[in-house]
């Protein structure tokens, strides 16, 4: 059998890979979490882990979920168009 390296829905995540997302979640100051409404588990509620500052949310539609981070900005627009406009800002630098 030939298959790629992803995970299904309703398989398991690899426990390496979980425990890897969470150690980065809960060390890092600020998180972007990128095309993504945050319904699907257990990956949404990593989100949970994050103790840092500042927490960026780009989605197309709002998002219904309620962060403790101190800095949280919503950006309800395609990802690929908001980094778009990122790259255009920082290439004029």
């Amino acid at each position: 059998m030939v298959r790629c390296n992803v995970t299904l829905y309703e398989e398991l995540l690899p426990e390496k890979a979980v425990n890897r997302s969470i150690n980065a979640i809960s060390s890092c100051d600020t998180l972007i979490i990128g095309g993504t409404s945050l319904t699907v588990y257990p990956a949404a509620s990593y989100v949970n882990f994050f103790k840092g500052e500042n927490l960026v949310l780009i989605n197309k539609d709002h998002v219904e979920a309620k962060f403790n981070a101190p800095n949280y900005l919503e950006i309800n627009a395609p990802i690929g168009e908001v980094f778009k406009k990122v790259d255009e800002i920082l290439s004029v630098k």
